[in-house]
């Protein structure tokens, strides 16, 4: 009687359960205002390093502008 009461398979599954299983996932609204952020944030670099103002007889770049 050295015969288990559980087939083999029913025994693996059981070991492997006890380790449990991590699923990560995020939902795609997550993403999308990730994204919206991400996009935000660069408009917003962009801007100070491209962008120009009129000043005293010229343009000046928004960067410099907001240092002086």
């Amino acid at each position: 009687m050295t015969e288990s009461l559980y087939r083999k398979e029913a025994l693996e599954a059981r070991h492997r359960s006890l380790y449990g299983e991590i699923i990560l996932r995020t939902p795609p609204k997550t993403w999308w205002i990730t994204l919206l952020i991400a996009l935000s944030l660069g408009g917003i670099l962009a801007a100070l390093f491209w962008g120009k103002i009129p000043h005293d007889g010229g343009h000046i770049r928004l960067i410099d502008w907001l240092l002086k």
